[in-house]
């Protein structure tokens, strides 16, 4: 069965990501929601490992875990600052 294919933006919104472990009436589920959808794709262990090795393939090429934390930057300028006397 050939689903259609679809788009959903969730670039400017949070994104939570889990997975639900199959039971005995459900198979594994990849859920991802945010911007007011939930996507939620049904799969395998072995589609699991596939789609994190392609995540893990493109943040590599990107130099995803070479880009400072935008937020720990900030940090150390405020205890700088405060350290400091300037806040």
């Amino acid at each position: 069965m050939t689903m259609p294919e679809f788009t959903v933006d969730l670039s400017r919104d949070i994104v939570h990501v889990k997975v639900k472990p199959e039971d005995r009436w459900d198979p594994t589920e990849l859920v991802i929601s945010g911007a007011g959808t939930t996507v939620r794709l049904q799969v395998t262990d072995d589609d699991l490992a596939e789609i994190a090795e392609t995540i893990r393939t493109h943040l590599e090429r990107v130099r995803y875990h070479e880009t400072p934390d935008q937020q720990r930057i900030l940090n150390a300028e405020l205890d700088a600052a405060i350290e400091n006397g300037v806040a």
